[in-house]
């Protein structure tokens, strides 16, 4: 019969001990160390790592850890879930936290999380506009246009397939020019409402529009006056305008005030008989005239009496 030798015995009682002394420290710091206000608890975010192409994750993002012997701040705290082999369905992993520099032990709350992986679908969408608030009173959108103008929407086939169209909600309300400017994008399903619980890849996208001041037209009249008269004895007579009332162009506030459209005033300097002159108009800044000259029938008459004077 083999007998155990005194040192064999010696080195045996040793692991013994040094195991039962480091259950006891568990117990104490477990049961002691929080008593004595010396952990720090956190809610950090819960990391995915592993995750299998084509699949989605829903399940938990955040957990508590606290910490004995450290202060760390959140963002030095790792944890995750190693999501490796895992396919479609619900599963429980356990939650990992990398280890912490200068703590003497770490517990993280839940230790295991349910988590369930779908099979993420996607679809293309054309970006339609939708004009949330109009330009300002006397203006007007002439274009709109997005880059890019296409999306794509991921998530499960059945949020996915709630989705009717995408749209890009925008604000005109303070535009009165050309501008560039970024919008959200929006799911919605076919009675309008957003759809949630997909994604939207890009979320944003580069809106151009095109502002212009509200244009309008009407007709008004054709003043003509006299710059320099006729040397005497002649004297201008009656002038007739063809046509009498031309059609304008503009801005609605602008033409609102317009009553009439003026030509040059018209130089009659040493003319002694009527004769028929072709003018040009002159319109306010951001005005357009049509037709934009006026013919002129210019009488030049001489007073009774004057014969050989």
């Amino acid at each position: 019969m083999n007998r155990t030798s005194p040192r064999k015995e010696k080195r045996i009682g040793l692991k013994i001990i040094s195991v039962v002394l480091a259950m006891l420290l568990w117990f104490y710091v477990i049961n002691k160390a929080p008593a004595t206000g010396q952990s720090n608890s956190v809610q950090v975010e819960l990391k995915q790592i592993h995750l299998a192409e084509g699949l989605s994750y829903n399940g938990p993002t955040k957990v508590s850890v606290r910490v004995w012997g450290a202060s760390p701040d959140k963002e030095s705290i790792a944890a995750y879930v190693d999501l490796a082999n895992l396919g479609p369905g619900t599963s429980e992993v356990p939650v990992t936290v990398e280890p912490i520099k200068g703590a003497l032990l770490t517990m993280v709350e839940p230790k295991q999380v349910k988590v369930e992986l779908y099979q993420l679908n996607q679809h293309i969408f054309g970006i339609n506009s939708e004009v949330s608030k109009s330009p300002p009173a006397g203006y007007q959108l002439m274009n709109l246009a997005m880059i890019p103008d296409k999306c794509v929407i991921k998530g499960q086939e059945s949020d996915v397939g709630r989705v009717s169209r995408v749209v890009c909600p925008v604000d005109l309300s303070s535009l009165k020019e050309t501008t560039s400017l970024k919008g959200i994008l929006v799911a919605r399903d076919s009675k309008g409402n957003q759809v949630q619980g997909i994604t939207i890849v890009p979320e944003t996208v580069s809106v151009y529009a095109i502002v212009v001041q509200k244009e309008t037209s009407k007709k008004i009249p054709v003043k003509v006056t006299v710059g320099t008269a006729p040397a005497s004895p002649y004297q201008a007579g009656k002038i007739q305008v063809v046509p009498e009332t031309i059609t304008v162009y503009g801005p609605e506030a602008t033409l609102a005030e317009l009553k009439e459209i003026a030509v040059k005033p018209l130089d009659l300097a040493g003319k002694n008989a009527s004769f028929t002159q072709e003018v040009e108009l002159v319109a306010p800044q951001g005005v357009k005239v049509y037709p934009a000259k006026v013919m002129l029938n210019i009488e030049i008459t001489k007073p009774a009496g004057k014969e050989g004077v």
